[in-house]
């Protein structure tokens, strides 16, 4: 009974957070929105979806027109039922984020959460600026949802051991970006070394890995094929090296470099807050703490994602705008994931917080979702929105030293 009324508060913890980013975000029509965050790329989902059924993109650039997948489904779906295919965008954009939440409360579930511990890593993925609250104003990035979605389940299905999950979870996310390739090495050492699969003899987790790799490599060249028929050469390399051309071409400029990696890691900071603040924690009383495995293939698999808009330069991901910060954002599943097995390795952390943590934690999640642009209100500038931004990881970590003075006063600290 005491299952079930948790869940159901858990449920209901969600449904009050969503309703909080629906009063808050700012909303505005497809057009304006397209214009506002400068989403040039969504002109061009939308004449993928205007081809449907085709899928013949002559002179489109090769990378979009790797993501076919969904846009083809959009332009199909739009045929069908004779609605405008920005509607559908927009209709399919709200489903999927409702499956994405979905997902993430299954994914916390696997790991036995309180009440407050879930309430809190669920809070800091609903109210990160970059996932919902981006989305809600360029509903034509559809695909970055969906492979947030492909993501999880790849992340769900390592957690549990199931190949079907974890095959799903990777070619679903190929489908949406070609992103999920960059993760291959985090998911191969998962495989061969994460507690979970370790049980298993050296043969079956070898094939198992080897099964998963060639499931992303077949389902990318599909991909690259379908891509080919725009008769468009891949960039896909430049976007890996791009930052040699151009420190070549500008010099090693230190700040602009600097920017783009502030940037890419942005939509990271509250959790590698948390996470920094908790060591820092464990250090000053002596907790003894082992990591799992699972935790540094996860880091692994954030960092490679994240390394890619700063390997592609400041050209090739925008500067000074860009899109570094949304193109790092790619990797919030795997950090949410590490900051689960990091919460759970941590045999003293409480399973409630007391009224002055809860205050703390939820100011600080909440402050680091007013985005200047993203929001109905909030800060004037960028520049505001950096300083609230980093008064809310710095809330995020006081929330977590308040929590350890706590603990190490009730004479709990293990």
């Amino acid at each position: 009974m005491k299952s079930f009324s948790d869940n159901f508060k858990k449920l209901l913890f969600v449904l009050a957070c969503i309703i909080v980013l629906f009063v808050t975000n700012k909303w505005l029509s497809w057009e304006v929105g397209n214009k506002y965050l400068m989403a040039d790329d969504v002109r061009l989902y939308v004449k993928m979806a205007e081809k449907a059924p085709s899928v013949e993109y002559i002179g489109m650039r090769f990378h979009i027109a790797q993501r076919f997948f969904v846009n083809s489904i959009v332009g199909n779906l739009a045929n069908f039922t004779g609605i405008g295919i920005a509607a559908v965008f927009s209709f399919m954009t709200f489903l999927c984020s409702i499956i994405l939440i979905w997902y993430m409360h299954k994914l916390l579930l696997l790991f036995d959460f309180s009440l407050h511990n879930y309430c809190l890593g669920m809070a800091f993925f609903i109210f990160n600026p970059y996932i919902f609250r981006y989305h809600a104003l360029v509903p034509g990035l559809l695909h970055e949802i969906i492979f947030l979605i492909g993501v999880l389940v790849l992340i769900i299905g390592l957690i549990e051991g199931r190949m079907t999950k974890l095959i799903t979870g990777c070619v679903l996310s190929v489908l949406a970006r070609q992103t999920t390739v960059l993760m291959v090495p985090g998911l191969v050492l998962w495989i061969l070394f994460g507690s979970g699969w370790k049980e298993k003899h050296l043969k079956p987790r070898l094939f198992y890995a080897v099964l998963s790799v060639l499931s992303i490599i077949f389902t990318y060249f599909i991909t690259s094929h379908v891509a080919s028929l725009s008769l468009s050469e891949s960039e896909n390399l430049n976007h890996m090296i791009g930052i040699i051309e151009w420190v070549q071409e500008n010099g090693f400029n230190l700040s602009i470099i600097s920017e783009l990696i502030l940037r890419t890691f942005m939509s990271h900071l509250l959790i590698l807050s948390f996470i920094a603040a908790a060591t820092i924690n464990m250090r000053r009383y002596f907790v003894d703490v082992k990591l799992p495995f699972e935790f540094w293939a996860l880091i692994i698999m954030m960092l490679v994602v994240v390394s890619q808009p700063i390997l592609a330069g400041p050209f090739h991901t925008g500067y000074p705008k860009g899109n570094g910060t949304r193109l790092g954002m790619m990797g919030i599943i795997p950090t949410l994931t590490a900051f689960c097995f990091f919460i759970k390795s941590i045999k003293c952390w409480p399973e409630r917080f007391d009224r002055k943590e809860l205050i703390v934690f939820a100011s600080g999640i909440l402050l680091g979702s007013i985005h200047h642009m993203y929001t109905s209100f909030g800060p004037a500038s960028s520049e505001g929105f950096l300083v609230m931004y980093f008064l809310a990881c710095m809330l995020i970590g006081s929330g977590v030293f308040l929590v350890f003075s706590r603990l190490n006063r009730e004479g709990k600290i293990l």
